[in-house]
């Protein structure tokens, strides 16, 4: 929950097009060093290859590059490096969650605790009239589209948290580039076939830096199936 808000406020300082990146990269930082001390994990030379390839793929992917992308001021930075701490710690902590206990066990104990801090956030007398006095409403035409989206993150949730349980946390948090490639994907198709819908630059050294990105993700996915065969 704090790291989310610490990710609002990032948000809100600077621009979503960099502070987003720059708290992915900074969450796969601190998820390599935190699994080292707090899990034990220990990866392999290819292993580390491939993570970094994937690291700096996803960022490069998802990074709107303008003259000030890499300008940050000190709270920005502040909050950047605050949120990815947190996430990183979530993480790991789940890593540690599944050593000691079976999936099933695990996730339902972690997503009771997600609930009861959701549910601490109404303490504020401000939350709760921002929850309560503008209820979110779905357009009828638009239910089918809201539950499958629901039901697609529940089940992604599950199958992210699975992959922590069964392999290396940091591999794990390394391969959201991979969503990002696959997000690069859908939005090409959905812009080319509807246009006037979804816009997204295609276009001059916009389309440089994706397929230098996907290129560095199939590197690094590479590197793993290689090491893994």
């Amino acid at each position: 929950i704090w790291a989310l808000i610490s990710f609002y406020y990032a948000v809100k300082e600077g621009e979503a097009s960099r502070v987003v990146p720059a708290i992915g990269a900074s969450v796969a930082v601190f998820v390599f060093i935190l699994a080292r001390f707090l899990v034990d994990e220990h990866l392999g030379i290819n292993e580390v290859f491939a993570f970094f390839f994937l690291v700096i793929g996803g960022v490069l992917v998802s990074l709107r590059i303008t003259g000030r992308s890499l300008h940050f001021n000190k709270r920005e930075l502040q909050f950047i490096f605050f949120s990815g701490f947190l996430f990183a710690l979530s993480w790991v902590l789940k890593k540690v969650v599944f050593i000691d206990q079976n999936f099933v066990i695990g996730f339902l104990w972690m997503n009771l605790g997600m609930f009861a801090g959701a549910m601490f956030l109404l303490v504020s007398s401000y939350a709760r009239e921002e929850i309560f006095s503008r209820p979110a409403k779905v357009p009828a035409n638009k239910i089918a589209i809201f539950l499958l989206n629901q039901g697609a993150g529940g089940v992604a949730s599950v199958f992210q948290n699975l992959a922590v349980a069964l392999g290396s946390v940091t591999i794990v948090n390394g391969l959201q580039g991979v969503e990002n490639f696959f997000l690069l994907v859908i939005a090409f198709i959905l812009a080319v076939r509807f246009p006037k819908i979804l816009k997204e630059e295609f276009h001059g050294f916009v389309v440089w830096q994706k397929l230098g990105a996907v290129a560095l993700i199939s590197i690094g996915l590479f590197i793993l199936s290689v090491n893994v065969l």
